[in-house]
């Protein structure tokens, strides 16, 4: 039974350590994971006009707030009976849902926008008009790009796809992983419910008295 302040939550209601401090360890491998992952992106594609989402490194930044997050709910559900960590939790664990919605936001963002732009750099320049440009409409990719990238028939656009799409599923697990910290260490620290094993509440006592000359018995 779940002893609170307010009462017995019966279940309803518990901060859980164990599966808190779980989450906390499978949130911060995540995380090291969309990071590293992330840095692989940037230096193979360092520099090159068409990854301009993989240039953003949505995993690094946003991987440090759920490396946080990760961090707090390891230590919270280590002293399930700390308010203080319970309320930076719950707290830093809005900034981490934001953050992880964002990875997941761009990744789909650069797998529409950045796998087209692969496909159409590797075709090489053509001549447009007059000019030497990499293609007729807009006209974005100039000679010059092949110039400082003289290895761009080597690039390999399906890895580029599949960058984006392991950094969209990290994103979305990661989302999931911090909306159930979120709740669970809500739950513990609005409700100051902290689930005490093996305690349970103990129904009030009756004295029961009687007195000389009295025909009843009465209740204390």
């Amino acid at each position: 039974m779940c002893c609170c302040k307010g009462g017995c939550c019966d279940g309803r209601c518990k901060y859980n350590g164990p599966l808190i401090r779980k989450l906390g360890w499978a949130s911060i491998v995540l995380a090291v994971i969309g990071a590293v992952v992330a840095a692989v992106a940037d230096g193979v594609y360092a520099g090159y006009p068409f990854a301009t989402f993989l240039h953003i490194s949505a995993p690094i930044w946003g991987g440090a707030f759920i490396i946080i997050t990760g961090g707090l709910a390891v230590c919270g559900g280590n002293n399930p009976g700390s308010s203080s960590l319970r309320t930076a939790l719950l707290v830093m664990s809005i900034f981490g849902t934001l953050s992880a919605i964002a990875i997941w936001i761009i990744a789909m963002a650069g797998q529409a926008v950045d796998g087209i732009s692969c496909g159409q750099f590797v075709q090489g320049p053509h001549t447009c008009r007059g000019q030497t440009l990499k293609t007729c409409v807009g006209g974005v990719w100039e000679d010059n790009w092949y110039e400082l990238f003289p290895d761009w028939r080597s690039v390999n656009c399906a890895a580029v796809r599949a960058l984006h799409w392991l950094q969209l599923i990290l994103g979305l697990v990661e989302t999931l992983l911090m909306l159930i910290i979120n709740a669970r260490s809500c739950c513990g620290t609005w409700t100051n419910c902290t689930c005490c094993q093996g305690t349970q509440q103990q129904p009030p006592t009756q004295a029961m008295t009687y007195q000389p000359g009295q025909p009843a018995l009465q209740q204390i």
